[in-house]
């Protein structure tokens, strides 16, 4: 208990929303990157590049979900392939 008042780390947040499983996270990026995919020859600039920051941002949510599963490698794919996508 001593060493306990010692630590000055936070303790770790419990998230009070609810969390999807990875597939749904999967499914939800790929779905924005296919509708951002298809308006880029169409649309101006800034309307499918918000779809490409929504399927990142979903792709970075189901890394994560991966990481609570102690998932940890395929975390890690799931944020290295985020960020090549996002380098628009």
């Amino acid at each position: 208990m001593y060493y306990r008042s010692l630590c000055f780390l936070p303790h770790p947040v419990v998230p009070t929303c609810r969390i999807h499983s990875n597939d749904h996270y999967s499914k939800e990026a790929k779905n924005f990157k296919r509708s951002a995919d298809e308006m880029k020859e169409k649309e101006k600039p800034a309307r499918y590049y918000e779809l490409y920051l929504q399927s990142g941002l979903s792709f970075l949510l189901a890394g994560y979900t991966l990481e609570l599963k102690q998932d940890v490698n395929n975390s890690g794919v799931m944020y290295t392939g985020t960020n090549t996508m996002l380098q628009l």
